[in-house]
């Protein structure tokens, strides 16, 4: 006799949350964006709510190059990495940018409960410039809403700022070879880019809550 889990994983669509405008999320000790939640009143044991969270982790990431960065069956623990690819795109300065974000997704699994919880590090993506592809890393924490300075100031910098200001106010993110322009365009479309963000790391939880809920356990005797 042993336990297999069962789990309705029907065609893992991004679930759209509407008519919520605010996320929660914390940003942790090493800078990453953090949106959590504890399910509770889940009719699975600690195995099958690891067996689960590690079946959903390996059935919806495949075609974003899916990998499992941490599994411990012992501990209930899993934990996947995953990427809003192209989530959000605009258009600054003769610029169009297309932004992606990897994040992990971590499973904590107790008897009954589950703590999801989603990190977010780094935009990426390319920029496009007439028929030249550049692509880029920032650090999310490093812009609006994070960088205050930058967000207040924004509509009233000088037009020809020095350089070394720009980017001594975000860090290290920017080279002496980014272009003025090209900061601004960032800085504006990462202050739209981070609640789509939010959104999306919501709406996978809220996917991955509806799976742990739906899945059951049942006995199978292989003695016969």
């Amino acid at each position: 006799m042993k336990y297999i889990v069962v789990t309705l994983l029907c065609a893992f669509l991004s679930l759209v949350v509407q008519g919520k405008e605010d996320v929660y999320y914390e940003v942790d000790g090493a800078g990453n964006v953090v949106v959590s939640r504890i399910v509770e009143g889940l009719s699975l044991s600690k195995e099958d709510i690891y067996l689960t969270g590690k079946k959903y982790i390996e059935e919806s990431y495949k075609e974003t190059k899916y990998k499992i960065l941490y599994d411990s069956e012992e501990n209930g623990t899993v934990v996947g990495e995953g990427e809003y690819y192209e989530f959000h795109n605009g258009n600054y300065y003769l610029n169009a940018y297309f932004v992606s974000a990897k994040f992990s997704l971590r499973v904590d699994a107790k008897d009954g409960r589950a703590r999801l919880s989603i990190s977010l590090n780094n935009y990426t993506g390319k920029r496009i410039n007439q028929n030249k592809t550049a692509d880029f890393c920032d650090k999310i924490v490093e812009f609006p809403p994070f960088n205050h300075k930058v967000e207040t100031e924004e509509e009233g910098l000088p037009d020809t700022p020095n350089p070394s200001d720009v980017i001594n106010d975000i860090g290290k993110t920017f080279t002496a070879n980014d272009s003025y322009s090209t900061i601004e365009g960032r800085k504006r479309l990462y202050k739209k880019a981070f609640p789509k963000l939010l959104l999306k790391a919501d709406a996978t939880l809220n996917e991955m809550e509806q799976v742990l809920r739906s899945a059951r356990s049942i006995k199978v005797d292989n003695n016969w």
